[in-house]
């Protein structure tokens, strides 16, 4: 697309013409696609940010000041769409790291290691500082998320998450120590 006819169809599509608009999207749509397939990589939600941008670009084309910037301005809001569906779809309830500590507390490997690592572990939990023990309990052998926590607690989520971090460096000294 020429750039004097893109600026034609941005001037319509500013004025409200839908048939401008449609035309305008198909000649940035391999671009916006590109860039959400960068950043969402679930196919579903991929379609539902788009939904989402060109829903954006349409409702709120009548503010765009400077039709030359229109690219730059459509990959703004296509960036912004994709960090809010990152942030809605973050799991603030599962702790960031993803080491052996974690896999043993879990359960997802306790048949595969050493049963008495398990027992050492088990009693190393019960060693531990009242709040770092009960961050610990509650969230890997209640299943409790970190909001639980902190809302049983009547604590911060940060607090639960640093508390359950420290549990963790001083189970894995613990572990480090045993070996």
């Amino acid at each position: 697309m020429d750039h004097d006819n893109n600026l034609n169809l941005i001037r319509k599509a500013v004025a409200g013409d839908i048939n401008a608009y449609e035309k305008l999207i198909k000649g940035h749509f391999i671009m916006l696609n590109r860039l959400v397939m960068c950043k969402v990589r679930i196919a579903s939600d991929r379609d539902d940010v788009l939904q989402e941008i060109l829903l954006i670009v349409w409702l709120n084309i009548k503010r765009l000041k400077k039709p030359e910037a229109f690219k730059t301005w459509i990959i703004r809001i296509a960036n912004n769409c994709c960090n809010k569906w990152y942030k809605r779809n973050a799991k603030v309830d599962e702790p960031l790291e993803a080491d052996m500590l974690m896999s043993i507390l879990d359960g997802r490997i306790r048949c595969e290691i050493k049963p008495e690592i398990n027992d050492f572990l088990i009693e190393e939990v019960n060693q531990l500082p009242e709040v770092q023990k009960s961050a610990i309990e509650d969230f890997y052998f209640n299943n409790l998320k970190i909001s639980e926590i902190s809302y049983t607690h009547q604590i911060p989520a940060g607090t639960v998450k640093r508390r359950l971090h420290d549990g963790r460096i001083n189970l894995r000294k613990k572990l480090e120590d045993k070996k």
